[in-house]
């Protein structure tokens, strides 16, 4: 059986984060029926199937103590490895400066050696990111573009 890769997508705000974790939601199913690959539903205990857009919120609930977050991972792990997948990928915006996030993915390559464990992260150039927030956020309040940058 090939290693089983754990990937921890950390994105920032503004570099298409949420397309990508709209992509892994919506074919959740054919990630794991043609491509051995689990974004975990872990609302549901057929982490295979239903909708949960990214992990956030599921890891603030289980990241209180090493124990409950270990019991949890360990489950999802187990149910991967029962159902010989080779990917399990896990996405949160807000994982890149959780200070919280580096202790646990050690508490996860500890707990069993077979496991690999990656970050994916995506930056984007900082002209292009500021364009983007004021498409978004700055034209809500402000006159123009340089008076946002400005701001």
């Amino acid at each position: 059986m090939e290693k089983l890769t754990i990937y921890f997508h950390v994105g920032t705000g503004k570099t298409g984060s949420s397309v990508i974790q709209n992509f892994l939601d919506v074919n959740r199913h054919n990630l794991f029926t043609n491509h051995n690959c689990l974004y975990p539903n872990v609302n549901d205990r057929h982490y295979q199937s239903g909708r949960l857009h990214n992990h956030c919120e599921w890891f603030t609930r289980v990241s209180d103590t090493d124990e409950t977050f270990i019991t949890e991972i360990k489950k999802i792990i187990e149910y991967a490895k029962k159902r010989h997948l080779t990917k399990i990928v896990f996405s949160c915006e807000g994982w890149l400066l959780n200070k919280k996030v580096p202790p646990k993915i050690k508490l996860i390559v500890d707990s069993d050696k077979g496991i690999e464990v990656k970050i994916v992260g995506y930056l984007r150039r900082v002209d292009y990111w500021v364009e983007s927030a004021w498409k978004q956020w700055g034209m809500k309040v402000n006159e123009d573009y340089h008076e946002y940058i400005h701001s």
